[in-house]
This record gives C-alpha cells, sequence and structure tokens, in this order.
C-alpha cells in the first residue's frame, strides 16, 4: 500500500503549460472551444494531478482490454505509477527517469493520452467518458467524440524531447479524416526534472454530422465509463457490451426495452475525503481493507514511517474515521 504522502502526491494537481502550434496555412481556430477556459489555458496552464492522468489514460488500454474496465484500469496504473513516485515539486509537473528507456516510452505515451483527453475535456466542455477509441488497422487518429451530432477526431502524442516528428504524422492521418473536426494534442514528458508540457494542432477540418444510432452507443460508451469509476464493473461491461452490439448493426431500436443482465452488484466499503487549504481529494477502500484513518490523530492507519518527509507546510489534512 503506498503511504499517506504519497497518496497526497498523487492527488495534488501541478500545472502543465499548454503551448500551440500554429500552422501558416491555417491557424488555430479557437470558435469551438470553451473561449474562457481556452484562454485560462494558455495563460494559466493545464491544473491536473496524476491520478486524474492514471483514470483518463485508462482507454489507452482498450485495444488490450476491450470488454474489461477493470483490467484498463489496472493496466493504467500499473503502467504510470513507476514514474510519479518522489515527484519533487508541487507546482509542476514531474516524472522520474527510475524507469529504463523501454518503459519510459510506454509510460510516456500512457500519460500523453491522460493529458490529451483531460485536456479535450475541458477545451470542448465535455466529459472524459465521451472520448473514444478509434478502432481499425489502417492508419488513422486515435480518438474521438460526439458534441451536437458532430464529430471530433484528435491525435494524442507523447514524447521525451522533440514533438516535430509527431506533428508530422498527424498531418500525414489527417487525411483519412476529411470530414470532421481534427486536432492534435502532443505532450513533452522530459525526465531529467524538467516540467511536462503540451501542445495543441488544428489542422483543417469539414463537419461531419452521425447517425442516432451511433449517438446512442456513445452515450451508453460514456456511462459505462462513469460506472467502472463507480466500482460498478458489472454494469460497465454490460453498457460497452450494448454498445458495441449497435455500432455493429447499426440498428439501436432492437434493444429497446431490453433490461440490461448486470446482476446482484453490490458496492462494499467506506468512502474518505482528505481536505487541505487548497484540495480536495475522495476514495473508497473496500471492506476488509487493512487501510484506514484514526480519528483521533488524523494520521494514516498504520501511521507514516520514520523516514518519510514531513506534511507539506501549511497543509493540515483532515479524514473521516474508518467504520
Amino acid at each position: 500500500m503506498p503511504s499517506f504522502l504519497e497518496l497526497f502526491h498523487l492527488a495534488h494537481k501541478r500545472t502543465v503549460p499548454v503551448g500551440l502550434i500554429q500552422d501558416p496555412g491555417h491557424p488555430i481556430d479557437s470558435s469551438l472551444f470553451n473561449p474562457q477556459k481556452f484562454q485560462e489555458l494558455v495563460q494559466d496552464g493545464l491544473k491536473v494531478s496524476p491520478l486524474e492522468i492514471i483514470l483518463s489514460a485508462m482507454i489507452h488500454y482498450k485495444g488490450r482490454w476491450p470488454k474489461s474496465p477493470t483490467m484498463r484500469l489496472v493496466s493504467s496504473i500499473s503502467e504510470i505509477i513507476g514514474s510519479v513516485r518522489n515527484p519533487g515539486s508541487n507546482k509542476e509537473l514531474l516524472f522520474n527517469d527510475q524507469e529504463t528507456n523501454e518503459w519510459q516510452t510506454r509510460s510516456t505515451e500512457a500519460i500523453a493520452v491522460g493529458l490529451a483527453n483531460i485536456l479535450a475535456s475541458q477545451l470542448f466542455e465535455i466529459p472524459t467518458s465521451y472520448i473514444n477509441v478509434i478502432e481499425g488497422s489502417k492508419k488513422r487518429c486515435d480518438f474521438e467524440f460526439v458534441k451536437s451530432l458532430k464529430r471530433y477526431v484528435f491525435e494524442s502524442k507523447g514524447r521525451k524531447r522533440s514533438i516535430s516528428d509527431a506533428v508530422k504524422d498527424t498531418y500525414e492521418k489527417k487525411s483519412h479524416y476529411s470530414n470532421a473536426f481534427k486536432y492534435g494534442f502532443f505532450s513533452k514528458v522530459p525526465r531529467n526534472h524538467r516540467p511536462t508540457e503540451i501542445n495543441i494542432l488544428d489542422p483543417d477540418f469539414v463537419p461531419e454530422e452521425i447517425s442516432r444510432d451511433i449517438l446512442i452507443a456513445k452515450i451508453l460508451q460514456h456511462y459505462a465509463s462513469v460506472a467502472i469509476g463507480a466500482g460498478w464493473w458489472r454494469m460497465s461491461e454490460e453498457l460497452e457490451k450494448r454498445a458495441r452490439l449497435i455500432i455493429r448493426s447499426g440498428n439501436s431500436e432492437q434493444f429497446n426495452n431490453q433490461n440490461l443482465d448486470f446482476g446482484n452488484v453490490v458496492k462494499l466499503g467506506q468512502a474518505y475525503q482528505l481536505n487541505s487549504t487548497d484540495e480536495s481529494f475522495s476514495f473508497f477502500l473496500p471492506t476488509g481493507g487493512a487501510p484506514g484513518f484514526s480519528g483521533k490523530s488524523w494520521q494514516c492507519d498504520p501511521p507514516i514511517p520514520a523516514e518519510t518527509d514531513p506534511p507539506i507546510p501549511g497543509k493540515v489534512i483532515q479524514g473521516f474515521p474508518a467504520k
């Protein structure tokens, strides 16, 4: 189990600078963005925690675990968690270089997916659960979502150093999507104590409307993501199964009034909340788990080892005692 301080660092928001890649032939059109949020992101950066990145990167593993949101979560945690230990900064988003180059390359791509999905969510005012993987074997962009019956696609790339090759690759892929809004989000994730940053590219586009059946399938995929986040793994899998059947058949009406067989799913455990002067973090632990909080000392139970760094000055951590 991670220590109390590791949990705090995992949930603590840090700043990721947001840059703009200006195409001379087609400057970034911000009319589809939330204008206030766009200006805020460019001026102040993206505020995000490592935990949010891990949750948003789950979609990266949908190709490996198409029917198991639970295993996607496990994969995301195992891929990224090694890079976020000993963060070294409470303001900038830094990742360590303790892994070998091969593992750093893998975790960099996963981190980039998480950052891209969070950035897209804020720019377009959609939940990250609206975002889906674009399936297929040909050269294609990574993700898509639907807003106001319009399809948007975007590419996510993560590099430790230069992103120029990733930008070039996105221009090649955009030719396969002549009838959709297209964007590229490129994360630079250096490991030598330099901060992470993300950049936006806006290639040319033509809007495309989608069918009602596809929209229904996308909504089901959204609620599947919401369900796994709440711990309802069985319901999530059944919703995703229904969405796949609709996409495959192109007919949603055949499923009218057909209930989901999600069984007697019960969520047992205890909810906790950590609060400080400017942070709030809620999480859930299953019944029977050893970790908890002492109502008298408000310290981790079991206590934090003596060699662990002391809490950040000025941060008063509170918690609800376990029952």
